[in-house]
């Protein structure tokens, strides 16, 4: 089976989209410089701030690069659908003597917003997305 994008690379390197920080312009360019796919992650960010750095990686490099955007859901999810693994998680995390938080659905921010202008900015010139549900 081909994949288009990743055949087409000249090192068969992709970077992860490592979201909370350590997903720089800088970082994504030079995987592409070197013939790898380079990512960014938009996880925590603004739509200005994500905008800005895909900007920044167009200006580093003119190779395809990809973006990791998350995208909102309807509502949260059915306990049901994820208490198995969440009380595995809580078990493996007490043995070890750990926290463990309880799932909640949103931070708060509105993503539906935050989403609707990072698609309208990020299309001038499309880079390889990745969208996470």
């Amino acid at each position: 089976m081909s994949s288009g994008v990743l055949d087409a690379l000249e090192t068969p390197v992709v970077l992860a989209p490592l979201g909370g920080g350590p997903s720089t312009p800088e970082l994504a360019a030079a995987v592409c410089e070197a013939g790898g796919l380079g990512f960014l992650a938009f996880a925590y960010l603004s739509p200005q701030a994500a905008v800005a750095r895909v900007r920044a990686v167009r200006e580093l490099t003119s190779q395809a690069f990809g973006v990791n955007v998350f995208m909102p859901v309807p509502g949260p999810a059915e306990p049901e659908s994820y208490s198995a693994f969440a009380n595995s998680l809580g078990e493996w995390a007490q043995e070890r003597g750990l926290p463990i938080g309880t799932p909640t659905f949103s931070d708060g921010r509105s993503l539906s917003s935050r989403m609707r202008r990072c698609r309208r900015e990020i299309s001038e010139r499309q880079p390889v997305r990745r969208w996470a549900c």
